[in-house]
């Protein structure tokens, strides 16, 4: 895509996500399997969960996407790449624990499951560029973005 931007000024913008969540998932993503299983207050079963990732709630998203196209008429972005991200990582375990408490019920097994093949342990963007170009950054935390799910459940 940027090689056509390059050579036959094709206007384009890659943008790279990082763990999107938000309310209707499918219940096959992590936050929603939380979820799902501390609502039903039932054992469960998970990795270890020393992994990291950097979660992003896709209103933040939204708002990324619809900003950089906004910009796209000054051509600043243009042919560039940006992450969208919260530039936070956070582990699996303590994300866990973070919807069982807010939940008030589940019980996580850490360690019943062994890591995927070439798992990638940590996960976190840089988000200093898209900041630097539009002035984006996310505004939902983690915690309130969570909150947000749970509450439509």
């Amino acid at each position: 895509m940027l090689k056509n931007f390059k050579t036959k000024s094709f206007p384009a913008i890659i943008v790279r996500l990082f763990q999107v969540y938000g309310n209707q998932q499918d219940t096959n993503k992590i936050i929603p399997f939380l979820i799902n299983n501390c609502k039903k207050n039932q054992k469960f079963n998970l990795t270890h969960g020393n992994q990291t990732r950097d979660f992003c709630h896709i209103d933040d998203v939204i708002d990324a996407i619809f900003l950089l196209l906004k910009s796209s008429k000054k051509k600043k972005v243009l042919g560039q790449i940006f992450n969208v991200s919260s530039g936070k990582s956070f582990s699996i375990k303590n994300v866990a624990k973070l919807v069982k408490e807010k939940m008030k019920g589940g019980n996580p097994v850490f360690g019943a499951i062994k890591f995927k093949n070439k798992e990638i342990m940590h996960s976190r963007a840089s988000i200093k560029k898209i900041y630097k170009v539009i002035g984006w950054r996310p505004k939902k935390s983690l915690n309130v973005g969570i909150e947000k799910i749970i509450k439509s459940t």
